[in-house]
């Protein structure tokens, strides 16, 4: 600690000045002794469901387009069905259910 705070607290009077020659507010800010986080450095987002629906939406696109069929079955995720089944049931021309449109 005592190598590093003149230097942490040498960056952080850099950046408060640039942020008052922009004509911005500086944020107080305390050296970390720990490597835990503190709750109040992370605010509840409001958006938090969403966020994470579509976060989880991206990763199934991309280990279905991604991901080979044999590595796919050898380490199945919870989801039971393939993030492209919709994109599945427009293209079928008879509307008969296939494999990928069956739900659970």
């Amino acid at each position: 600690m005592a190598r590093w705070q003149p230097v942490w607290y040498g960056v952080e009077e850099q950046e408060a000045q640039a942020q008052q020659a922009m004509g911005k507010a500086t944020a107080a800010s305390i050296f970390p002794t720990t490597f835990q986080d503190r709750q109040q450095d992370f605010p509840e987002q409001p958006r938090r469901w969403t966020i994470s629906h579509t976060n989880r939406h991206t990763v199934a696109l991309v280990r279905h387009l991604v991901v080979p069929s044999s590595v796919r079955q050898a380490f199945p995720s919870g989801r039971s069905r393939s993030p492209l089944a919709g994109l599945f049931d427009l293209l079928h021309i008879r509307g008969t259910a296939t494999p990928h449109a069956v739900r659970p």
